[in-house]
């Protein structure tokens, strides 16, 4: 489960589930999801947000291996009647 507050009134409630197995590499790789049209894993926002910019969905992607981590996250918003991907991503290394 994932849970992400955003300054402009939208809340995003993500989850999914983990096997357990490791990926072809070895490493741990977690995701979860939330969409509008989701009953478990949901998004929530003003009414503003969603007259004029309202997120519709939510994936976030985390790769755990050796020294490192590493996320993605995607967040599509449809903003007048374009949606729009937004996206993140970043690497963390530990030095000995």
């Amino acid at each position: 489960m994932y849970f992400l507050t955003i300054t402009r009134a939208v809340s995003v409630l993500a989850g999914g589930r983990y096997d357990g197995s490791p990926d072809a590499d070895g490493n741990i790789v977690l995701n979860v999801a939330a969409s509008l049209e989701s009953n478990d894993w949901q998004i929530i926002q003003s009414p503003f947000m969603c007259e004029n910019a309202r997120t519709i969905e939510f994936t976030h992607s985390l790769v755990v291996g050796g020294d490192t981590l590493k996320y993605v996250e995607v967040t599509a918003i449809d903003i007048y009647g374009k949606i729009f991907p937004h996206s993140d991503q970043n690497e963390l290394r530990r030095v000995a």
